[in-house]
């Protein structure tokens, strides 16, 4: 159960941005791995790179890994 919670923390975070931008990323193909859904998120100035592996280490498409985006 506890590693639920940390699921639910983790995603909760991620509550009120809005999806501004959505691309396929092939980095994981050269590991024979489909390409990663990339997501940009913003809310108010701050933007987040999401992107979509089926876990924490990467191994293939599923996990949420976020990536704070500085601004340009």
């Amino acid at each position: 159960m506890k590693k639920n919670n940390w699921y639910k923390e983790y995603y909760k975070q991620f509550l009120g941005y809005k999806i501004i931008s959505f691309k396929l990323d092939g980095q994981g193909e050269q590991f024979g791995c489909k390409p990663f859904p990339t997501f940009i998120i913003q809310k108010g100035k701050e933007k987040i790179k999401l992107t979509v592996s089926c876990d924490p280490e990467g191994n293939d498409a599923g996990f949420l890994h976020s990536q704070l985006l500085e601004d340009k």
